[in-house]
């Protein structure tokens, strides 16, 4: 699954949210303040200043410049096997809701 770190009336992640929903990209939003402090996310991630930040097969992009780069870098295998990872945790798990 692609946990997407972001933060209220951010511009930047409603772009890198709506760039994922476009290619059919299952996520799980996390947003800073709410669902994770400040403090937990710094320690999380160490020196990730720019938001959002995207966790996915274990690897961290951030900011949308460098994430909307790795999804046109890679929009046929690394989308595709999102998909399928995501899709499957989707039935296993009965379901999520990524707003």
């Amino acid at each position: 699954m692609i946990d997407v770190y972001s933060r209220d009336n951010c511009g930047s992640c409603i772009r890198v949210k709506t760039e994922l929903k476009t290619r059919g990209i299952p996520f799980r939003e996390i947003l800073l303040d709410k669902d994770i402090t400040k403090e937990d996310f710094i320690e999380k991630f160490p020196g990730k200043t720019v938001l959002p930040v995207i966790v996915a097969e274990s690897k961290i992009f951030s900011g949308p410049n460098e994430i909307l780069s790795m999804l046109s870098e890679y929009k046929d295998n690394f989308g595709k096997d999102l998909l399928n990872e995501s899709v499957g945790r989707f039935v296993n798990e009965g379901g999520y809701d990524n707003g």
